[in-house]
C-alpha cells in the first residue's frame, strides 16, 4: 500500500500541472486579445492619420473661383462647346441692344414690335418652359407666334407698345436698385422685390405714356443696354450675371464670387449713357412720331373754315383772288 506522503506528492503534481495548463490558456487569450487590439490600432490608425491630415477649411483650399477673387477663369466661349440655340438668341439679343441704344426713337414703329415681339416671346417661353408638356420645338414655335401677334399690335397700336416700354423701364429700374441694396443689405422676404418690380413698372408706363418721348428714348436705351450685356454674360461666363439676377429677384442670399462678373456689369450703364446721348443728341433730335398724329379731320364748314385759315397767310383770299382775276381781265390781249 502506498504511504500518505505518496499520495500528496500525487495530488501536488497533479495540482501543479492542471496549473500550469490554466496559466498557458491565459496566457494564450491575452496575447490573442493583445493582436486583436494591435490589429484594430493598426486599421484605425491611418483613418485618425487621414482625418488629421485634412484641412478645417477644405474650401479655402479648393482651387478655382473665390470669393472676390478669380483663379483659372476662362471666357467660356474660348473653351467650351456652345449651346446653338443659347448662342444664336444671345447674338440676336445683341444686335437688337444696339438698335434699341442707337435707333430706337428714330425707328419708331420697327422699335414698337420689337419690345412687343420681345416682351411677348419671353414671357411665353418661361411660361412654357415650366407649365406646358410640349417638345422645345413646340415651346419655341408658340413663343414666335405669341410674340408676333404683340409685335403687330404694338406696332399698329402706339399706345400698346409705349405701355410695354415703360414696364420694361421700371422693371429694369427695380433690378438697379435691388443690384446697389444687395451691397448694403439682404431681403429677404420673397414679396417685397416682385411689388417693387410691379409697382416701378406701372408707375414708369404712366409716365411714358405723359412724356412719350423722353421716356420712350431713356426705356429703349435702358432696355438695349440689358440686352447687349445678358449676350456679353453668356458668352463670357455662362449667364453667372442673370443667375445672380435671378436669384436677388427670388430673395435669395447669393454673392458675387469674381470680379468679371462686376466688368460685365459694367456694361450696362455705359450702354444705357450712350444710347441716350445717341438718340438725345443726334438721331431722335429733330424728329417726332406725333407729326401724323397732330392733325384734326374736320368736316363740313369746320373743314372750309380751316382750309380757308391756312391759305389766308397774307391778307384776304377771297379779296386776294378777286384782285387777281380783276388784273386779268385788265390785261389786253395779244393778237
Amino acid at each position: 500500500m502506498m504511504r500518505p506522503a505518496t499520495y500528496a506528492v500525487l495530488l501536488f503534481l497533479v495540482a501543479a500541472v492542471s496549473g500550469v495548463r490554466g496559466i498557458n490558456s491565459t496566457v494564450s487569450q491575452g496575447v490573442g486579445n493583445s493582436s486583436l487590439q494591435t490589429n484594430l490600432s493598426t486599421t484605425v490608425m491611418p483613418i485618425t492619420q487621414v482625418s488629421t491630415d485634412l484641412p478645417v477649411n477644405a474650401t479655402d483650399t479648393t482651387p478655382g473661383i473665390k470669393k472676390g477673387k478669380c483663379y483659372d477663369f476662362d471666357v467660356f466661349v474660348l473653351n467650351n462647346q456652345l449651346n446653338i440655340p443659347y448662342t444664336v438668341t444671345c447674338c440676336i439679343a445683341v444686335l437688337c441692344g444696339f438698335y434699341l441704344i442707337l435707333f430706337g426713337y428714330r425707328f419708331f414703329k420697327c422699335s414698337l414690335f420689337l419690345l412687343g415681339f420681345l416682351h411677348a416671346t419671353f414671357v411665353t417661353y418661361v411660361i412654357s418652359i415650366n407649365h406646358a408638356d410640349l417638345p422645345m420645338w413646340g415651346i419655341v414655335a408658340v413663343s414666335a407666334a405669341v410674340g408676333v401677334f404683340c409685335g403687330l399690335l404694338t406696332m399698329f397700336c402706339s399706345y400698346c407698345g409705349l405701355f410695354l416700354a415703360g414696364l420694361g423701364l421700371g422693371f429694369f429700374i427695380g433690378v438697379a436698385i435691388f443690384f446697389v441694396i444687395s451691397t448694403f443689405y439682404h431681403v429677404t422676404l420673397v414679396w417685397i422685390p416682385f411689388g417693387v418690380l410691379l409697382g416701378l413698372s406701372l408707375i414708369f408706363s404712366l409716365l411714358t405714356l405723359r412724356w412719350q418721348k423722353g421716356f420712350f428714348i431713356v426705356a429703349t436705351s435702358l432696355i438695349g443696354a440689358a440686352l447687349i450685356t445678358g449676350g456679353v454674360d453668356y458668352f463670357t461666363e455662362e449667364f453667372v450675371l442673370l443667375n445672380y439676377t435671378r436669384q436677388h429677384i427670388m430673395a435669395g442670399d447669393v454673392q458675387v464670387e469674381c470680379w468679371v462678373t462686376w466688368i460685365i456689369l459694367a456694361i450696362w450703364p455705359v450702354m444705357f449713357i450712350l444710347g441716350n446721348v445717341v438718340q438725345f443728341c443726334k438721331t431722335g433730335r429733330s424728329f417726332s412720331h406725333k407729326k401724323r398724329s397732330d392733325s384734326v379731320s374736320l368736316q363740313g364748314e369746320d373743314k372750309a373754315m380751316k382750309r380757308y385759315r391756312s391759305l389766308n397767310m397774307n391778307g384776304d383770299v377771297v379779296a386776294k383772288s378777286y384782285y387777281t382775276k380783276d388784273e386779268d381781265e385788265r390785261r389786253p390781249t395779244e393778237v
